[in-house]
């Protein structure tokens, strides 16, 4: 009970932080027993709601080492369209993703693994900005490479005295 209502508060929280009046929530446990809030809750679920509508576009792509140039293996990569629910899917042994049946519009694509620095489509340095990919009724891009870099590590030994 007492997670059901730290969960409650801190929805609650949210939403006025947000500046929106008290919204309607409910609170339910699901089978697991963890318990859910449910209800208008702009703060927290945000506009992204609603599955992306089908198309006929087409992006395939492969993740890169900002290095070395070779595949990233198991990585995330995550297509946004404003106002709809992001699409994920993960990079095979060779980097390489596919999105299909999209509608035409302006996509961020990006990308995270562990040990890497987040990437996006046309992110030239980490960190830096990328580019959006925009398609057009029923087109299909085959080239989109996202670069990751590696986190830098420093190892060794102090000196002995």
């Amino acid at each position: 009970m007492r997670n059901r209502l730290t969960g409650l508060v801190a929805a609650m929280v949210l939403a006025t932080a947000a500046g929106h009046a008290s919204p309607q929530v409910s609170v339910s446990t699901s089978q697991q027993g963890v318990p859910q809030i449910m209800g208008d809750l702009p703060g927290l679920q945000g506009p992204n709601t609603k599955p992306m509508e089908a198309g006929g576009g087409l992006i395939v792509g492969r993740v890169v080492d900002g290095v070395e140039g070779s595949g990233v293996s198991g990585a995330i990569v995550t297509l946004t369209l404003a106002g709809f629910t992001p699409l994920r899917v993960q990079a095979d042994s060779d980097g390489r993703f596919a999105f299909r049946a999209l509608p035409k519009g302006s996509f961020n694509i990006s990308t995270s693994r562990p040990g890497y620095v987040d990437g996006a489509a046309g992110r030239t340095r980490p960190g830096g900005p990328g580019r959006g990919v925009t398609l057009t009724d029923d087109q299909r891009m085959g080239d989109v490479e996202i670069p990751m870099w590696r986190f830098a590590a420093i190892t060794g030994l102090a000196p002995q005295k």
